[in-house]
């Protein structure tokens, strides 16, 4: 079932540039690498307790809601392996470099990356969250 967005949402979707991203984002500095499957069940749980997580922006015909019929988790928990000495430069050049990268709008708007050495789980991570504002006006989630 389509939704047509919110004149808000609208704004912040066309909003969006080339050269201006439109995402929040979130940077989690952890003591240790998280546990990869319960961090995706979590994430999956978030998904189906906040179905517009799972919902792309279709233009075809005005702008609206619509459920992603290829939704696949792997589009948006990303896992980036370091296995050099991980520092705190390091994994802030990391994140930098996650941050800038646009949002692909042909998805649902949002992406978790985990960023450290699964190898060496006792060594520091990041836990970096992107979402676009047509996501976190305090009203799409609903």
């Amino acid at each position: 079932m389509q939704e047509k967005l919110s004149p808000l949402d609208l704004s912040f979707f066309n909003l969006d540039t080339e050269n201006t991203h439109q995402a929040i984002s979130l940077f989690c500095h952890l003591e240790c690498y998280p546990e990869t499957t319960a961090l995706k069940n979590k994430v999956i749980e978030l998904t189906e307790t906040f179905p517009r997580l799972k919902k792309k922006i279709v233009t075809t015909t005005g702008f609206h809601w619509t459920e992603d019929p290829e939704f696949k988790l792997e589009n948006h928990l990303e896992f980036i392996d370091l296995t050099n000495e991980i520092t705190d430069e390091v994994l802030k050049d990391q994140a930098s470099k996650s941050f800038s990268q646009k949002l692909a709008l042909n998805l649902p708007l949002w992406k978790i990356i985990v960023i450290g050495n699964p190898a060496k789980p006792e060594l520091p991570a990041v836990l970096l969250i992107k979402a676009h504002h047509v996501l976190t006006d305090g009203l799409a989630l609903r």
